[in-house]
């Protein structure tokens, strides 16, 4: 055996799974201590522009200190006519959300989805040992990097079956739909029944009605055609996408978007 074919056996293909740690990546940890002023926190979290802060007292973390737990203890000082000016000095453990939730950083990311939805962080560690903190806009830019390729796919896709379905309407669809199944050994009796290269071949099959709104076959031809590509490569997992493929997307997506709201009533 060739050692290439050797290797190729032997390689090991690794699954995908998302832990905590595929979000953070520990940044330093920035902290407040419970008996510093509240003031303190507050102008660490203004410069920083936090939402929540880990407060340990001596070594270990008592919980947080959020924007909530403050104007909680603000407002019920406030209802007893106990809250003066002087409270911007009163410790920051005074202001702790002790129901702070914690992670291990090789924890099931999805187990916490939920509990950050509700509580917008969570504390990486345990109270002995915290490493880190991971936000919701943490969250949401992973989940930006990680599912705008498939909602980019999605809205080309949907966008092209609009245009499509506007221009051919009943008879003529109906027709090109015929063509495809004869040609590919399709049974497909719908357009959301089709792939991508279908909608391709529909296209350029059917360009006396779709010219007026694709203008250049070729151009079309190759842009389709490169979509297949990438769509594959996406959904086969085959590699992350580089900028410039993500960059193309992007820019498909907004044109085949601005063809299909020429259509909207």
């Amino acid at each position: 055996m060739e050692q290439h074919e050797k290797n190729n056996l032997t390689q090991k293909h690794e699954y995908d799974h998302f832990t905590v740690t595929s979000i953070n990546t520990y940044c330093p940890l920035e902290w407040i201590d419970s008996n510093a002023p509240i003031k303190n926190a507050i102008n660490l979290m203004l410069d920083k522009q936090y939402s929540q802060l880990p407060v340990f007292d001596n070594n270990d973390c008592i919980g947080s200190v959020t924007l909530e737990s403050m104007l909680h203890v603000i407002a019920n000082q406030a209802h007893k006519s106990n809250l003066t000016s002087s409270f911007l000095d009163w410790p920051v453990k005074r202001f702790v959300d002790s129901t702070t939730k914690y992670a291990r950083s090789d924890d099931d990311l999805l187990e916490h989805a939920e509990i950050m939805a509700n509580e917008g962080y969570i504390l990486i560690g345990d109270h002995k040992n915290v490493k880190s903190i991971l936000t919701n806009c943490d969250l949401v830019r992973f989940l930006k990097l990680k599912t705008e390729p498939f909602l980019l796919l999605r809205e080309i896709e949907t966008s092209l079956r609009y245009i499509i379905y506007k221009t051919l309407r009943t008879q003529k669809l109906e027709s090109a739909l015929q063509t495809i199944r004869t040609q590919n050994g399709l049974k497909a009796t719908k357009l959301e029944e089709l792939t991508l290269n279908d909608l391709r071949q529909i296209v350029t099959s059917s360009w006396a009605d779709l010219k007026k709104i694709f203008i250049d076959k070729k151009e079309t031809s190759k842009q389709l055609e490169k979509v297949r590509q990438l769509r594959n490569q996406i959904l086969h997992f085959k590699g992350h996408l580089i900028a410039s493929h993500l960059h193309e997307l992007r820019l498909l997506r907004n044109k085949f978007i601005k063809m299909a709201k020429q259509f909207k009533d």
